[in-house]
């Protein structure tokens, strides 16, 4: 219940929209083939929410926390650009997977202000490249590294903010599948290799 009425299913809510658990919608971020994104804020938290767009995707959800939680349990110093998950509750009588929110993303900033200056890009780049470290650490490969899937925080905290890495939706998807991904910033010689593998995150971080 929420303020006395009924709760919106998070797969239909909207800016504003009060959710089961105390959770308010703050943004929907989007959409994509497993997984709609809200933001949502309950206290003085707030959260991405990926809310499966099909039942049966609630595996996948799952599957993208375990992923996260093996990153995160190998203890690299570059999982502080990862996000976290925050479990799976359910919302509304569907799972949901809880995230830390990474802010505005690159590609929202490149949009707006273009390329950015040196000192960003050697700050972000090498950021990405820790995130990257603790990736292999853990034996996890993202797939699907591009500017959409880098948060950099607000606009105005660029240089406080800590770049996270988001969006492990692939992470789980065999090896061997290296049609995976945004064909833009896919590596042109994994085909040859075979499989997935870091090397085709670095090139795609590049």
């Amino acid at each position: 219940d929420a303020a006395g009425g009924t709760a919106v299913e998070p797969l239909y809510a909207n800016k504003d929209d009060e959710l089961d658990g105390g959770y308010r919608v703050i943004r929907v971020l989007g959409t994509g083939t497993t997984g709609r994104a809200l933001r949502v804020q309950r206290a003085d938290e707030t959260l991405v929410m990926k809310v499966p767009v099909e039942p049966e995707y609630t595996t996948r959800l799952a599957e993208e926390a375990r992923q996260l939680e093996r990153v995160h349990a190998a203890g690299h110093d570059g999982c502080a650009h990862i996000v976290k998950t925050h479990g799976m509750p359910p919302i509304g009588g569907t799972e949901v997977l809880l995230l830390t929110d990474a802010g505005d993303t690159l590609a929202d900033l490149l949009r707006q202000d273009g390329p950015p200056t040196l000192e960003y890009a050697q700050r972000w780049g090498g950021q990405l490249l820790q995130a990257l470290d603790a990736l292999e650490t853990a034996g996890v490969l993202h797939r699907d590294v591009k500017p959409a899937n880098i948060g950099v925080g607000g606009r105005a905290e660029h240089l406080k903010v800590r770049l996270k890495l988001f969006d492990f939706s692939l992470a789980a998807v065999r090896r061997e599948s290296v049609g995976v991904g945004t064909e833009a910033y896919m590596d042109p010689w994994a085909p040859r290799r075979g499989r997935g593998d870091s090397a085709a995150d670095r090139y795609a971080a590049s």
